[in-house]
């Protein structure tokens, strides 16, 4: 690890109070406006208080808790609380972790979101994917062996496409420009989500590629994307987001939507308009985190939904969350 960049060390203790009335904890990664680290159980564990704190994407193994993000002018991810430096935040953003074995994969992508994206393994540069990708809404994925990384690729239409173990694979239409934001693995099964450009009514259609043919969520008519999946026992859980009647984006309010094999569902209220940030489930619950807005207000107010019911997660902070991942204890 490379020390000069290490922010000052955080008495790391996890203090929170084990609930009685539940089974699982629920995590969220995020900040607040000097501390990066993640909220459980809606009391935030600060891993480092710095500038530029910014928690973006979380990894479990046993009792390990991995982080990923950036303090001060440094990239690089938390195991518990211990920082391991990846580089200097001068034109990359962290964007998403995972765990191969015991390898630890961090994925950077540029500011901008154009190509390329930067993976590290360990705190060592690994490799450049010519993708371009969202800040902060691609995820990585690993199943055994093989790491998953999803995006567009850099040519004429700007395809959908996903990485297996650094080979890209293309996903139709490629005729058409698309992105693919998250993947999932069921048995032989694979699963991709994101979007897919519409030329005649200027939109994008949520879809859902399952073994490489498309499945359209959402039609000309919304603007729709498709941020995250998961497969569990053959059924499919999505959640992303639409903005109905709209054929661009943010020229209305936009609904989080969750689809349960293909049955869409919004966990929206009337009079809001959501941002989505993150999905998990667990059991028969789904969660979806949300920046939630109302008409006037001058800023978003971060929440999620436990099966469509609200709840503020971060007391008096100010902080914000965004991915959200739920632990049966």
């Amino acid at each position: 690890m490379n020390t000069d960049h290490a922010p000052p060390p955080v008495n790391h203790v996890d203090t929170t109070i084990t609930k009685k009335d539940t089974t699982e904890d629920v995590y969220i990664v995020g900040q607040t406006a000097s501390e990066v680290g993640y909220f459980k159980n809606s009391q935030f564990i600060s891993l480092a208080t710095g500038s530029n704190p910014l928690g973006v994407d979380m990894a479990f193994s046993g009792n390990d808790i991995y982080v990923l993000g950036q303090i001060n002018d440094s990239i690089g991810y938390w195991k518990n609380g211990q920082f391991n430096f990846l580089t200097i935040a001068d034109s990359v953003l962290p964007e998403s972790i995972a765990l191969v074995k015991t390898d630890v994969f961090s994925f950077l992508q540029l500011q901008t979101g154009s190509q390329p994206g930067e993976l590290y393994q360990n705190t060592e540069f690994y490799t450049e994917l010519f993708t371009s990708n969202q800040p902060g809404l691609t995820s990585i994925y690993a199943s055994g062996t093989d790491l998953y990384v999803p995006g567009s690729n850099s040519g004429i239409h700007s395809n959908a496409v996903y990485w297996l173990n650094g080979i890209a694979n293309q996903l139709p239409n490629t005729r058409n420009p698309g992105h693919a934001y998250d993947i999932a693995v069921d048995g032989a099964d694979l699963y991709a989500v994101g979007s897919t450009y519409d030329y005649t009514d200027s939109t994008e259609i949520a879809t859902c590629w399952k073994n490489n043919v498309p499945y359209y969520m959402s039609d000309s008519l919304s603007f729709g994307r498709i941020y995250f999946i998961s497969v569990v026992n053959g059924t499919s859980y999505m959640a992303g987001y639409q903005a109905a009647g709209n054929a661009n984006q943010n020229t209305g309010p936009v609904s989080a939507i969750v689809w349960k094999n293909g049955v869409a569902t919004n966990v929206t209220p009337a009079g809001y308009s959501d941002n989505i940030q993150g999905f998990a489930v667990n059991g028969s619950d789904v969660y979806v985190s949300v920046i939630s807005n109302v008409p006037g207000a001058a800023l978003g107010s971060p929440r999620y939904y436990k099966n469509g019911v609200a709840v503020n997660y971060t007391g008096k902070t100010l902080g914000y969350g965004s991915r959200i991942f739920v632990r049966p204890r």
